[in-house]
């Protein structure tokens, strides 16, 4: 009898313990990671897709069954433990919050230090609720410190929503879903009590956390302040000044208005960053929609803060002149949301001897969106190349198949594509030359039910470093659709071993170090250097005409130097400017301030104190007056406007019947000229060094600058401090690929665009020939594939006979010579009498 007690007491404590563990497991383990990694997958994936609405729903499953457990149990729950489960579900409502803003969206994308917050606030909450009732001291008071910026972190968010709740009261009666609104409020009450609970046993930890808090956030509002009060001076001064001055607003903010963070928030306040003012209006801004960012920091300091009275089209113009900002305010035609880059295969071909690349990029664009025929969506990407580097292909697969570009003028590329997408919809793809070493890359249309998958190619010196006597492959990045979950298999051919390779990436090299291959997670901006081998002069031949490539070597001439033109801004000290008037003995000393003002020691300081509070200076080249006897001197940053936005100013328009018949000699102090420089450089406006004062200093004092190498028929590529020249002859040398001609052809069409880049006449037709020659990207020409011979047709798009094909990465990618066409033929008919002799028997005698 006493067995069978003892028997029964048994399986009843093993039932109990049993039951005990699956609440303990479902309540303090399989819901709190269910919620981590859903906070993680939702939160920090910047992709927006219909796996959001799907992912949002089994959250939401999760989150109803907890609240079903919670009511279950509530009864047997003493108060702490009923804190720690409504910590658990109102947690994993907050991921539930998140995934439906994805699809209904309340908040703009959060800036990242938002995301970590919130994630780490999550965290918090269910650390607190599955920890044991007495943990490590130090454990706890970390976490009642963290539970404390959760409190004020949820407030905001309780206080942003606010004026929703109604429409959330009736959500709630309709599906249920409306309960989000108020998440917010619920889990900063149930922080609340648990802050009260421990109200005495650690004021320590909340009150002093709860001071650094408020304390942040008032020097946040002082920063703040200050730099809108920067702003609002320079306004003013603009305004008083504006009668004497001929440039836009935009441009004068951009030169006098700081670069730093806070004034790029306070610039960015109420268009870029969420407001309270435009808390639920509907917004249809395609370009600047992925660029707007949810920060509560900006968004409390800009309701405390007066707002600067510039209207937001000049924010933007300021925003984009001092950062790289084109992409996000590129046209857009269609939205380019839910899209995503799958996969990246990289192919390049390394020429070391001759000191140039070839690098094929083929991108996998996937909708991630809804399965529907009307979620079209389409892909634009910004690539960044490698100074004085072409685009020389473009492929679209259509219909499973790879369809080459065509070649054409940058304005019949440009109808022919707005036409079709923005009408027709069918598929083209398009690349277009843009400032500053970079092109925009179109693609449409992208739907859920079929990935894109589009090709381009380019051709790229390497940079030569005499020095270490090393040669630098710089990789070809872009901004475009998301790159969260992107993979690349990337793989570099040289054209012999190489050796020191030094790169970021973790690089297999193979076949005695001639070959090196990565596969793994795509990374943008890296690069690559290793031992420059000895040069090799290179030829390829082509039309009865041959490209060479052969190794720069600097001269210098004695110059009639009798103008200097300094090219003033911050980056400039008063002692540089008194050397350089001191080596200059009889020349003019020149700088721009609304007008070029020779400097002497009577204006020296009130010209400096004006100027060195500028950005930068971009000196207006065609309102110096001799050009053959100048010599400008700039420094600078490498922020500036583009010639494209400076082409409306005045004093940077090309007065009628100018003419150039040399480059400006210009002397950059430093490696990194701003955009403005090499922009001008590239047209031939200026020939651009690069030196030290020591090198400047020999230059003035005795009258010398270095040597220009080119002329219409040989061109210098500083980066790989090498010349590419045409030279007639009819004999066949080709111990290179095309690149050559195609680097010469790029040159030498910005060569002859020069100066006129700024005038208004359509010079794109006349210029198309030397283009087509290389069948490179440039201001005249763009790449582009259609779907049809029809559209083609219709467009007056037609494929040049006289020039390369698209670039690729295992053919020379020549269009036959005329005597090969012969023996082409010829083989053809050869193999074709032979076949038909075999087949009939026919006996020729």
């Amino acid at each position: 009898m006493e067995t069978k007690k003892i028997k029964t007491r048994i399986e009843e404590f093993a039932v109990e313990k049993t039951n005990t563990f699956n609440k303990e497991f479902i309540y303090y383990w399989l819901l709190p990671v269910s919620a981590v990694i859903g906070f993680l997958f939702f939160i920090l994936n910047k992709d927006r897709s219909s796996q959001n609405l799907s992912g949002f729903f089994v959250i939401f499953s999760l989150c109803i069954a907890n609240l079903i457990i919670y009511l279950a149990y509530r009864k047997e729950s003493t108060l702490l433990l009923k804190l720690k489960q409504r910590l658990i579900c109102w947690s994993l409502l907050i991921v539930s919050c998140f995934a439906l803003n994805k699809e209904v969206a309340i908040f703009y994308e959060s800036t990242y230090w938002l995301s970590w917050l919130v994630c780490i606030s999550i965290i918090t909450n269910i650390l607190y609720a599955i920890l044991p009732k007495n943990p490590n001291k130090i454990l706890k008071k970390i976490i009642v410190s963290l539970l404390t910026i959760s409190f004020f972190l949820w407030l905001y968010f309780s206080v942003y929503l606010l004026p929703i709740l109604p429409i959330g009261l009736i959500g709630i009666l309709a599906l249920g879903i409306g309960i989000h609104a108020f998440i917010p409020l619920f889990l900063t009450i149930a922080i609340g009590k648990v802050l009260y609970l421990y109200r005495q046993s650690h004021f320590k930890e909340i009150a002093i956390t709860s001071l650094i808090i408020v304390c942040t956030f008032f020097i946040y509002v002082l920063v703040y302040k200050n730099a809108n009060d920067k702003i609002d001076k320079i306004e003013t001064e603009i305004l008083k000044s504006h009668s004497e001055n001929s440039s836009p607003q935009w441009f004068e903010y951009a030169k006098r208005i700081d670069n730093d963070w806070m004034t790029n928030i306070v610039l960015k306040s109420n268009f870029l960053l969420q407001s309270f003012e435009g808390q639920f209006n509907f917004d249809f801004d395609r370009n600047l929609k992925d660029s707007k960012r949810h920060d509560p920091l900006a968004l409390m300091a800009s309701m405390l803060v007066k707002q600067p009275s510039i209207p937001n089209h000049l924010k933007i113009k300021i925003i984009e002149s001092k950062m790289d900002f084109s992409h996000e305010t590129e046209e857009r035609l269609w939205a380019g949301e839910n899209l995503s880059v799958d996969k990246i295969i990289t192919q390049t071909k390394i020429y070391s001897k001759s000191r140039i690349a070839y690098t094929e990029k083929i991108l996998t664009i996937k909708n991630n969106g809804y399965q529907s025929n009307w979620n079209t969506q389409e892909a634009i990407f910004t690539f960044y190349l490698p100074e004085g580097a072409a685009v020389t292909c473009l492929s679209l697969w259509i219909n499973d198949k790879e369809e080459k570009g065509v070649l054409t003028t940058k304005s019949k590329a440009l109808n022919a594509y707005k036409t079709i997408v923005g009408v027709e919809q069918r598929d083209p793809s398009i690349v277009q030359w843009k400032e500053g070493n970079m092109v925009s890359v179109r693609v449409f249309p992208c739907n859920p039910n079929q990935n894109r998958i589009v090709k381009l190619g380019i051709t790229s010196p390497l940079y030569f470093d005499n020095f270490s006597n090393k040669l630098e492959y710089q990789n070809v990045y872009f901004k475009g659709p998301s790159i969260s979950n992107t993979d690349e298999d990337l793989t570099i051919e040289f054209d012999s071993p190489v050796k020191e390779i030094n790169s970021e990436l973790a690089f297999n090299l193979i076949d005695n170090n001639s070959k090196a291959k990565y596969k793994g997670k795509y990374i943008p901006n890296w690069q690559m250097n290793f031992s420059a081998p000895d040069f090799t002069q290179s030829s390829f031949s082509f039309q009865d005409k041959t490209y060479q490539i052969q190794q720069f070597k600097p001269e210098i001439e004695v110059s009639n130097l009798s103008n200097i033109y300094l090219d003033i801004d911050k980056s400039w000290e008063k002692k540089d400017i008194l050397n350089i008037m001191k080596w200059s003995n009889s020349k003019t000393v020149w700088t721009w301030q609304n007008g070029f003002k020779s400097l002497n020691a009577n204006n020296i300081d009130r010209i400096y104190e004006s100027l060195s509070g500028f950005n930068f200076g971009c000196i207006p080249v065609f309102q110096i007056k001799n050009p053959e006897t100048a010599l400008v001197i700039s420094k600078g940053d490498l922020n500036t406007p583009t010639l494209n936005e400076l082409k409306s100013i005045k004093e940077y328009q090309k007065p009628e019947n100018y003419e150039l018949k040399k480059p400006i000699k210009t002397l950059f102090l430093g490696k990194k000229p701003t955009v403005y420089l090499k922009s001008l450089d590239e047209l031939r406006v200026i020939q651009l060094v690069y030196g030290d004062w020591d090198k400047l200093r020999n230059f003035i004092q005795r009258n010398q600058f270095q040597k220009n190498p080119e002329n219409e028929k040989m061109f210098y590529l500083k980066n790989a401090q090498i010349i590419v020249k045409e030279i007639n002859s009819s004999a066949k040398i080709q111990n290179q690929s095309d690149h050559v001609l195609r680097l010469f052809a790029y040159n030498k069409v910005m060569s002859k665009i020069g100066s006129s880049y700024f005038d208004n006449k359509n010079y794109e037709q006349e210029l198309l020939d030397i283009v087509s020659l290389g069948n490179v990207v440039s201001p005249i020409s763009s790449l582009i594939v259609l779907e049809t011979a029809e559209d083609y047709k219709r467009f007056d798009i037609n494929k040049n006979k006289n020039g390369l094909e698209n670039a690729s990465f295992n053919s020379s990618g020549a269009v036959p010579e005329p005597h090969e066409w012969v023996l082409i033929i010829i083989v053809i008919l050869t193999s074709g009498y032979l076949f038909y002799q075999k087949k009939y028997k026919v006996n020729v005698r």
